[in-house]
């Protein structure tokens, strides 16, 4: 009797997968599809809100029509680049540690194996980008000429076109095993491609096609659509390339994925990012960018000269990363200044994701706390020193930023507001990044909390720190009406700024003194039982 092996391993998996859901109680999945739904409506009908069904003016259609489908090709060259990147270390695949340590290893084909882990990303893919691309289409039909159906039809075509490309750019590097310089020149090449197109006004690019269709109401034409057979090609080339992928890097990725997994179970940032740096082969450099003479900062000021020794042990993927979070903040900025107002929790999300890059100097000192019980001075205050590193760090990544909001909105006002605004900002960004990091050894979990308030508390500490890094932007909406009624935008600005400032204080005093603050309560819990 013969056993079709592929029968079998679809049987196998069936079984897995009906186990593991036995195991699974069906009420805790319906909550918590629930609440997924629920959050995710009530942030599209609060961006709803923030649109207003406001229509912008005719030079910034004129601008989309012109130089819009450039702009998008360059958002999609860079989305390009990192699935390259993805596909370089191991990605896009990742599979049960079953499959990564046995079936893998069997007489069966990789390309049997993998087919079915291809067939849900790719559908993952183009089913989230497309939901996604149809929620940005709604919102530009609240505000810019043509009807509902072409906008949302446009964006949401592009966004799944998008995530099929993505997923099947990673798997051809993967399955091909191209990594190191092959990578990086072919990814620059697409990126510059599109570079060019914006720089000289021009639409050559596949990218810049596929902007168009985005834009599909001001600009779009019928073959236009032929990019789509185009990213139809590539994910073919990918899925046939499948056969060729490394059983290492996935076996690396699968244990990865596993424990990055645990720790968002756990809310556990910290372990997160440093998973997910070990996920991207993401090590210091070996030689500094550059050395400093320290020996009159050293003495004076230790922490501070240890912050910069680490910032210029950066590879360069992270430094590149930051830069391109710092233009997408200066992008938000200025569309948040020609009155998208819901672009403003964009800019302030994009500054609490470069603050966790900044503020790693505290995290490694938080993650060693036995080392920091040894120095002479009190461990709040090594924190807080930190943390002023930190902003000093975090100045030139504003700077960059200001630059890009600048150059897109060709406004001296906002270049004001901007600067008027560094100090307020730099300081909630890094408390913000501060707060994230959990404190290995404190106090924090000693204190009891009633088991109503469980829930709360755990979204809380998800939603408070990106709440405190938006903060930073708030100046700039002060100074977008002052603009409007044309008024000199200084003065509000700063008088929000003061505010923020003080905002900053508090956090920066609450880190300080947490670990006091804690310790009274763990002690007085213990008086009273």
């Amino acid at each position: 009797m013969t056993i079709d092996m592929n029968e079998a391993l679809s049987e196998l998996r069936d079984a897995r997968r009906s186990r593991h859901l036995r195991g699974m109680d069906k009420s805790d999945l319906a909550y918590r599809a629930y609440v997924t739904a629920l959050f995710g409506l009530f942030g599209f009908f609060l961006a709803l809100g923030a649109v207003d069904e406001a229509p912008i003016d005719e030079n910034t259609v004129r601008w989309l029509s012109n130089h819009g489908s450039q702009w998008i090709g360059l958002g999609i060259a860079a989305v390009v680049a990192a699935a390259m990147r993805s596909g370089a270390n191991g990605g896009p695949l990742t599979i049960d540690d079953v499959d990564a340590h046995h079936i893998l290893l069997s007489p069966l084909s990789r390309a049997d194996v993998l087919s079915r882990p291809v067939r849900k990303l790719l559908l993952s893919a183009a089913g989230i980008a497309g939901v996604l691309g149809a929620a940005a289409g709604e919102l530009a039909a609240r505000r810019m000429p043509g009807t509902r159906t072409e906008w949302v039809f446009g964006a949401a075509l592009t966004g799944a076109a998008v995530g099929v490309l993505a997923v099947g750019c990673a798997l051809v590097v993967s399955g091909n095993r191209r990594s190191g310089p092959t990578v990086t020149a072919s990814w620059m090449v697409v990126a510059a491609w599109s570079v060019a197109d914006v720089w000289f006004d021009i639409d050559t690019s596949p990218l810049s096609f596929m902007g168009r269709v985005a834009l599909w109401p001001l600009v779009g034409e019928v073959v236009h659509l032929a990019v789509i057979a185009a990213v139809v090609a590539v994910v073919v080339v990918g899925v046939r390339a499948v056969e060729g992928v490394s059983v290492e890097r996935i076996r690396r990725r699968a244990v990865l994925i596993r424990q990055i997994r645990f720790a968002l179970s756990q809310q556990d940032l910290r372990s997160l990012i440093l998973l997910r740096r070990q996920l991207a082969f993401e090590v210091p450099r070996q030689r500094p960018l550059l050395r400093p003479s320290l020996r009159r900062l050293g003495p004076r000021f230790p922490v501070l000269a240890r912050d910069l020794r680490s910032y210029m042990r950066w590879p360069t993927r992270r430094l590149t990363r930051v830069a391109g979070l710092s233009v997408a903040i200066g992008l938000s900025i200025a569309g948040v200044w020609h009155g998208t107002t819901v672009l403003i929790a964009g800019a302030g999300v994009l500054l609490y994701l470069v603050s966790l890059e900044v503020v790693e100097p505290y995290g490694q000192e938080v993650d060693h706390p036995s080392v920091m019980e040894t120095m002479p001075l009190d461990s709040g205050r090594i924190l807080v020193e930190h943390l002023v590193g930190a902003a000093v760090a975090m100045i030139p990544i504003w700077l960059v930023a200001t630059s890009a909001a600048v150059i897109a909105s060709r406004s001296t006002d906002l270049l004001i507001s901007m600067l008027v605004a560094a100090l307020p900002a730099v300081l909630v960004a890094v408390g913000a990044g501060a707060l994230s990091i959990q404190r290995v050894g404190s106090n924090v979990s000693s204190v009891a909390v009633p088991p109503e308030l469980a829930g709360p508390q755990v979204l809380f500490k998800l939603v408070w720190p990106p709440a405190v890094a938006t903060l930073g932007v708030v100046p700039v909406m002060f100074a977008r009406g002052a603009a409007r009624s044309g008024d000199a935008v200084a003065s509000p600005t700063v008088n929000m700024a003061i505010f923020v400032v003080i905002a900053g204080g508090i956090v920066f005093s609450w880190i300080r003194y947490r670990d006091g603050f804690f310790e009274a309560a763990a002690t007085a819990q213990q008086g009273k039982t």
